[in-house]
């Protein structure tokens, strides 16, 4: 319904002047978003999310890179199976008012033609979203690599019984991706 009026408020204003009107309502809009106080910093509870997610992928990499290093044998391990993995989006300082966030959307979908999309998506993107929580529980086993090897996917795990060591583990990752940062909040292994 919300895209259905988009619709008929970008047709109706259609020509040069009605450019100018939604590039000031963007403009307007987006200042509104950004002006806003600073709200909770929870969007919704964890969802599951599938392994083969590149953002899951990139944070248990992580996580490991971070349990190898932090341990004291001298093998390295890795993961033998995702028991479970979920994802929880981090609000920004402007989430939470879901009217400005359907005005902006609204007004994104009529700039798209125009090229302003992007722009706008990433501001706001910056501002709705602080960030994503990856929850992991994973088994993870000893490998017959020493920690300075590279590709421990290579790496065969150890047949004897005595070498042999299966734990499982609970990483919480915290990601910025558009920043490039990534961080270990929680290494709970057993």
């Amino acid at each position: 319904m919300a895209a259905a009026a988009c619709s008929a408020v970008c047709g109706a204003m259609a020509g040069a002047r009605g450019c100018v009107v939604l590039l000031a309502a963007a403009l307007m809009l987006v200042g509104a978003v950004l002006g806003s106080e600073d709200r909770s910093r929870l969007l919704g509870a964890p969802v599951p999310v599938d392994e083969n997610d590149e953002g899951l992928q990139r944070a248990l990499q992580f996580a490991m890179a971070e349990y190898n290093r932090a341990s004291n044998d001298k093998y390295s391990s890795r993961v033998v199976r995702v028991i479970s993995a979920k994802r929880q989006v981090g609000a920004g300082p402007a989430a939470g008012d879901g009217l400005r966030l359907t005005a902006c959307l609204c007004v994104c979908g009529a700039l798209q033609e125009w090229g302003f999309l992007r722009l706008i998506q990433a501001v706001l993107l910056q501002k709705l979203v602080s960030g994503i929580k990856y929850i992991l529980q994973v088994e993870i086993g000893r490998t017959t690599c020493p920690k300075s090897s590279g590709d421990l996917q290579s790496c065969e795990f150890h047949d004897e019984p005595e070498m042999a060591k299966y734990t499982t583990c609970t990483f919480v990752v915290y990601s910025i991706p558009w920043l490039n940062q990534i961080k270990l909040l929680e290494s709970k292994c057993q």
